[in-house]
């Protein structure tokens, strides 16, 4: 398993599935995002709170393999939201929103700052393109990679207006504790030589290696393990 991936559902048992008196998600923001003070105290509160559950994902920060941020577009949002990034593979994002989630600050979900509350509808999965317009050169597509209802969804979009370039999505409905569905991201910018959609869809491994796409597909496959 590559470290990124390995480092990442570490992170992931100690934010989503722990119960109440291990560390919550609160204590892991101030131990990853948090000033140097946040850090210091919250350290002191694990140790006095013997909680032996908070070592991995303690080490995982140490040896900077994940980044954890607060993710709420402002700060009078109600509930909880958390990105997270990994320093061994800067294209894949991971995020998490609580069902209490809630925000007044204008949002365009963006490929890298995603998260979602509900599992994607996949009623129109296709394993093959589906192109907007569905004639002549397309602006936009997207192909479903794996789907099982009610447990995970992996797809690609690629488009040359919002994004300019290629997302791959993958959805896990892993019922959490306090997230009961993980959406994860891998972007990849259009270059010199994929332009367009339909360059990307005639060469789809350019932008995204295969050995990338399989690690990603594992990657939001196994969130359900935990």
């Amino acid at each position: 398993m590559c470290k990124w991936l390995a480092a990442v559902l570490g992170v992931l048992a100690i934010l989503s599935s722990l119960p109440a008196h291990a560390l919550d998600a609160d204590m892991a923001l101030k131990l990853a995002a948090g000033t140097n003070s946040d850090r210091i105290a919250a350290v002191k509160e694990v140790i006095a709170a013997a909680d032996v559950s908070a070592v991995p994902y303690l080490e995982k920060l140490i040896d900077d393999h994940v980044k954890v941020a607060d993710g709420k577009f402002d700060p009078s949002d109600d509930g909880t939201r958390v990105r997270l990034s990994f320093a061994d593979k800067s294209a894949v994002h991971l995020g998490l929103v609580s069902d209490d989630w809630a925000t007044d600050a204008a949002r365009d979900g963006t490929c890298v700052d995603y998260a979602v509350q509900a599992f994607p509808d996949i009623s129109t999965f296709s394993a093959k393109w589906v192109t907007e317009p569905a004639t002549g050169a397309p602006s936009s597509a997207t192909r479903g990679l794996e789907v099982v209802p009610d447990d995970y969804l992996i797809q690609e979009h690629v488009d040359n207006l919002l994004t300019n370039g290629v997302c791959l999505e993958g959805y896990n409905a892993f019922g959490g504790a306090v997230y009961r569905n993980a959406a994860a991201t891998y972007f990849a910018q259009f270059n010199a030589t994929i332009t367009t959609p339909q360059k990307h869809i005639s060469d789809p491994t350019e932008l995204i290696p295969a050995s990338d796409r399989s690690d990603f597909i594992t990657f939001v496959k196994s969130i359900h393990k935990l």
